[in-house]
């Protein structure tokens, strides 16, 4: 899977909404164009996602019309339902994105290898997600155990 662009919303002169492909990551610039291989396991969810989107255009589609994406503050109510509808523990994506670059650490992948896969363009960034190095660090692993 390559992340190399972002959809966005904008809206129009008549005030309607239409999705816009930036060839650009949320950064700009050109640290957060990457290619990330997902597992197998990663990719059957998207296949999974899909399916219940019935092949539309986008994994997750905005409610009000499907043929937009949906809009950026909606993804975690999506996410909520599909973890209910399968009941799986719901936690924010930006819980899981702590979680992955927390566990990264522990696992002694080099600092430029985890700066590259979440598309910081900034060691700084990368640091401020790395749960490891709290003081609430056997907090953190007990959340991180219970996801």
């Amino acid at each position: 899977m390559k992340i190399w662009h972002e959809i966005i919303q904008k809206k129009k002169g008549d005030k309607k909404r239409s999705d816009f492909d930036k060839h650009c990551t949320k950064s700009g610039k050109s640290q957060g164009r990457r290619t990330i291989t997902l597992p197998k396991e990663a990719m059957e969810v998207v296949e999974e996602l899909r399916k219940i989107n019935g092949h539309k255009k986008y994994i997750l589609n905005g409610r009000g019309d499907a043929k937009f994406s949906i809009p950026a503050n909606k993804f975690n109510e999506h996410l909520r339902e599909y973890c209910e509808a399968y009941g799986i523990a719901y936690h924010s994506s930006h819980k899981f994105r702590f979680y992955g670059i927390t566990r990264m650490y522990e696992l002694g992948i080099s600092e430029d290898s985890i700066q590259y896969t979440a598309g910081h363009t900034t060691l700084e960034m990368t640091r401020h997600y790395d749960k490891s190095r709290s003081k609430n660090k056997m907090v953190c692993r007990e959340v991180m155990a219970a996801i």
